[in-house]
């Protein structure tokens, strides 16, 4: 996945790229990498392009903003934001059951909503980044 926040970089696509790494960066908010491509990109995206932007002043625990959710209102708005509270819930959780059990979860409410609501690419950057954690986790079993 760096490679491809690389290659978003490399091309000027830095707003794609940032929205790609805070989504990675909320299911994998240790990654040192994600953290420092975070403050690279936001650097390149301040004005004037400064380079102000610290790694240690990055926030890998903040969701990132999509865009498409604020046309959301209602109890859209309700559901996207207990999506999201439920994906950083499963995250942080150290028990791997409970975290499994959140993740499916996570899966089975974000699809309908997702039926409804398709372009609110955040939700789906989380379902691809959690489908691969249980694998990750079996691995090391």
């Amino acid at each position: 996945m760096t490679r491809k926040i690389t290659e978003l970089v490399l091309a000027g696509k830095y707003a794609e790229a940032q929205k790609l790494t805070e989504g990675l960066l909320i299911a994998y908010p240790d990654d040192q990498r994600l953290i420092k491509a975070k403050a690279l990109i936001n650097s390149r995206l301040a004005p004037g392009g400064s380079t102000s932007a610290a790694p240690g002043n990055a926030q890998p625990n903040q969701p990132a903003e999509d865009p498409n959710a604020e046309q959301l209102n209602g109890m859209d708005k309700v559901d996207y934001n207990a999506l999201i509270a439920l994906a950083r819930q499963a995250q942080q959780t150290t028990d791997l059951d409970e975290q499994k059990k959140m993740l499916q979860q996570f899966m089975d409410q974000s699809t309908p909503f997702l039926q409804k609501h398709p372009d609110l690419t955040l939700l789906w950057q989380l379902r691809a980044a959690f489908s691969r954690q249980p694998e990750r986790a079996n691995a090391g079993v």
